[in-house]
């Protein structure tokens, strides 16, 4: 089976935010022997570091989707990417684990925005994911109410935070993180970045 994990960087592109490592740890947590993990983010070449670190900390392969034409994107065209990638690399793919929410816009909204594209089942507030045979128990957890959902693989999970203790990431080896741009993933001009947006941003700070 093989797992992929998105990757959020933090601020300085250095290390993956804690959503990320916590989604790390839980994928590293069903690999048996055989099994891979994939890390994957998009953003600037400095992510490279983070996704570095991804590889230090246990996962196979990681890559990195870079490219000026990626800017500014909004949630759509950040999953439209993501689902070009999914195609090209890992379309027989087992899970899509992520973290609850990423630490610049906090909203979440990634995973479902990619469950939606590729047709499969999205869960959110998932505290466990455990193996059954060749499916997936999923338990999720809302706070007054606890829900165990048994799936076949394809699902697009976000692991509730706290759930999972981050995975350690020590520093790692950028130059082996793999680029893919947008030629690579086959994808037009005005279908990814700020062209490809369907929400415009327009100004962004610092909350009081």
């Amino acid at each position: 089976m093989r797992f992929i994990v998105l990757i959020k960087a933090g601020p300085s592109g250095e290390s993956p935010d804690a959503g990320s490592l916590s989604a790390l740890a839980a994928a590293e947590g069903l690999k048996e022997e055989g099994d891979t993990v994939t890390a994957v983010s998009m953003g600037p070449e400095a992510a490279a570091g983070a996704l570095g670190r991804c590889l230090a900390a246990g996962a196979d392969d990681a890559f990195l989707l870079c490219d000026e034409a990626f800017g500014y994107a909004d949630v759509y065209a950040t999953a439209r990417c993501l689902n070009a990638f999914i195609g090209r690399e890992a379309p027989d793919y087992a899970l899509i684990i992520a973290g609850e929410a990423s630490s610049d816009s906090g909203t979440g909204m990634l995973p479902a925005e990619l469950a939606e594209m590729l047709g499969r089942d999205q869960f959110y507030y998932t505290s466990k994911i455990e193996r059954d045979g060749c499916w997936f128990l999923m338990t999720q957890d809302y706070g007054d109410e606890v829900r165990v959902c048994r799936t076949c693989g394809g699902s697009v999970v976000s692991v509730l935070s706290g759930a999972y203790p981050p995975a350690d990431a020590p520093e790692g080896d950028p130059s082996a993180v793999k680029r893919l741009g947008r030629i690579d993933l086959g994808l037009g001009t005005f279908s990814v970045g700020e062209r490809g947006s369907k929400i415009v941003l327009k100004d962004m700070g610092a909350s009081e």
